[in-house]
């Protein structure tokens, strides 16, 4: 599943680019995503797997921003302290467009 919600460092209402979701009827779904901002976007994420009628759903991120986050995950890592304007640049984000590396 592809999800934007940034172009550049301006941030965006979160869109769904692509699906991509299979045969989750049944089974313990895992939703990983390297920082959650406001959460937005993994509500987003649980309402188009929860169509597919898995068992459960959980998700679960390394960052989540402490300041601004309005849902947290079920899991995560370390809770930084930033604002809206300020940016993590991760290794796989190209430089200034935020799309994936291939």
């Amino acid at each position: 599943m592809v999800v934007e919600s940034y172009s550049g460092k301006q941030r965006l209402q979160p869109r769904l680019v692509s699906l991509g979701l299979t045969a989750l009827a049944g089974k313990q779904v895992l939703c990983v995503d390297d920082i959650v901002a406001t959460g937005e976007t993994f509500e987003l994420v649980r309402q188009q797997i929860l169509k597919h009628k898995p068992q459960a759903v959980k998700f679960a991120a390394p960052i989540i921003s402490k300041r601004i986050c309005k849902t947290y995950p079920d899991f995560w890592g370390e809770a930084v302290m930033r604002t809206k304007n300020d940016f993590i640049r991760f290794p796989w984000d190209e430089e200034g467009n935020g799309k994936l590396i291939p």
